[in-house]
């Protein structure tokens, strides 16, 4: 039996100011589809846990980085993640793979849990159709802005709770 077809992220992600809008602001793109593959990574795992064991390499062939030495890009994305918009637990080991915590959004005490409520559903084609390529920082934030207006409007159209950008985005 094949699993869900979608990547549930919390909608908090997208509307808290100090997370992915800011992000975008300071172009964070690397720590954007970082935190996006760690996500995924957990998901994918239905661990319990909220700890995401990273290979380096494989993270840097799945957002594409080439041409640079990806341990250091990838660590620094990582920093970025823990200091400056608290969404991970990251303490580097060396001459080991690193293990991130996912922290929940808006509780830097707590580990992540998968909401069962108010998120939006990325589809796994994002990374199979290499969108997560192809787009560009503020074009991944407004697909996932796009895909959250639309399940907030519902399956009749009906318009539901705007979120703080709608129509400023």
């Amino acid at each position: 039996m094949r699993g869900p077809s979608f990547l549930p992220i919390p909608t908090e992600f997208l509307t808290s100011p100090q997370l992915g809008p800011r992000m975008v602001s300071r172009g964070a793109g690397l720590a954007f589809d970082f935190y996006l593959l760690l996500l995924r990574s957990l998901h994918e795992r239905k661990a319990e846990n909220s700890m995401v064991e990273v290979s380096y390499k494989a993270f840097a062939q799945e957002m594409g980085i080439s041409g640079q030495p990806y341990g250091v890009v990838l660590h620094r994305a990582g920093c970025q993640l823990r200091d400056l918009y608290g969404l991970v637990r990251y303490e580097p080991r060396k001459g080991r793979r690193p293990v991130l915590q996912l922290l929940g959004l808006g509780q830097p005490d707590s580990p992540y849990r998968r909401p069962l409520s108010n998120y939006l559903r990325l589809p796994y084609e994002y990374w199979s159709s290499e969108w997560n390529r192809k787009l560009s920082l503020k074009g991944k934030f407004f697909l996932l802005v796009s895909i959250c207006e639309d399940g907030l409007r519902g399956p009749d159209g009906a318009g539901g709770v705007r979120p703080y950008w709608f129509r400023s985005i």
